[in-house]
């Protein structure tokens, strides 16, 4: 009987689904994966899952197209001098943590901040105009996890040719213990984050944020220890949302302190998909989904719950902007990869009933 009322649960949600959109699909869609991106991501998966664990010498691999490697300093070590065979694409042997890349342009630096999480690909390019390191189009992400996929593999080396070796380059400076880093930027996140709940502005506090994280660059951390961390400031956040709704204000204090967090861990999908919700909450979808979809770009095959919870995030977000047809064709995404939970059901209901009101009020 309970399998019949689960089946026939599945079933309703999914009649809800085509009922809520009226308008004709659209051709395109940025949220379908491609046929070869699916291949390679399948591929890759494998790869990652050769090893399990909380290893914080689970290694991963960093691209950086059309870098300027000569002018690159990688978690505060010069590149220039250094060699591989061919020419050079990344580092791989890169450890589970935070790492910073910096790289002259010009006369401007380009310095951008991220998490390595386990066996991960996580991939970058160089724009010069903007001076930034920018995500890489689809049909490149897909070529590179393709490649890199086997670079992870003891026995391939695909790509190895054209990678520095992180282990050298992190050789050539001395660094502190991270058991007894980690624990003083923890307690440093925590007092931040209550200071922020007793009325402190967020933003005289992101400094001392932005130190806090620097801290931990280059140092190797358990996923684990990230996982403990973001669960650390998403439920703070959380907290001081809900004060913020019950008191009829919007979430500003929450925006705030999730900027605190991702000073600290940067490019965290947990905790940019609550920004993105915050951002929604607060009525800035339009804001809100350049964050989601930057969380979906870097996630690594295999990661089926957070993409789960980022497409959820991505459809509402689509709903709020009034662009149903793209969050019907996100909610279908949803239904066809993913077991209708809880959350998911609650999504696909809200996105309903935003297009009762935006349709009753047009």
């Amino acid at each position: 009987m309970e399998a019949l009322i689960f089946l026939v649960a599945v079933a309703s949600i999914s009649v809800s689904l085509w009922s809520i959109f009226r308008k004709e699909r659209p051709r395109t869609g940025a949220t379908v994966d491609s046929a070869t991106a699916r291949a390679a991501a399948e591929r890759l998966a494998q790869a990652l899952r050769t090893r399990g664990g909380d290893d914080p010498a689970q290694f991963g691999i960093v691209l950086l197209r059309d870098n300027l490697w000569l002018a690159s300093r990688f978690d505060g070590v010069p590149l220039a001098g250094r060699s591989c065979e061919k020419s050079a694409r990344g580092l791989f042997h890169v450890h589970t943590g935070r790492h910073r890349v910096e790289t002259r342009v010009g006369d401007r630096d380009a310095v951008h901040d991220f998490l390595v999480r386990g066996r991960e690909v996580y991939i970058r390019r160089l724009d010069p105009e903007q001076c930034a390191f920018v995500p890489v189009e689809p049909a490149v992400r897909a070529r590179f996890l393709e490649l890199a996929g086997f670079g992870l593999d003891e026995e391939g080396a695909a790509m190895r040719g054209a990678l520095y070796d992180y282990l050298g380059v992190r050789m050539q400076r001395d660094w502190p213990e991270t058991a007894a880093v980690l624990p003083e930027v923890r307690a440093g996140l925590e007092q931040l984050l209550a200071r922020v709940e007793a009325g402190e502005p967020p933003e005289d506090l992101l400094p001392a944020a932005r130190a806090l994280g620097e801290r931990l660059i280059g140092l190797p951390l358990g996923l684990r220890a990230l996982g403990d961390l973001a669960g650390l400031a998403g439920g703070r956040i959380s907290g001081t949302a809900a004060r913020e709704v019950v008191g009829g204000k919007p979430p500003r204090r929450a925006l705030g302190a999730t900027e605190l967090a991702l000073a600290v861990l940067p490019s965290e999908p947990s905790l940019l998909d609550l920004r993105a919700n915050l951002l929604s909450d607060a009525g800035r979808p339009e804001d809100a989904l350049p964050v989601v979809e930057e969380a979906l770009a870097d996630l690594q095959p295999g990661e089926e719950e957070p993409a789960k919870r980022l497409r959820a995030t991505r459809a509402e977000t689509l709903a709020r902007m009034g662009r149903h047809d793209e969050a019907r064709a996100e909610l279908e995404l949803l239904l066809l990869r993913y077991p209708i939970d809880a959350h998911v059901a609650e999504v696909i209901e809200q996105v309903k009933r935003l297009r009762t009101v935006q349709d009753r009020d047009s």
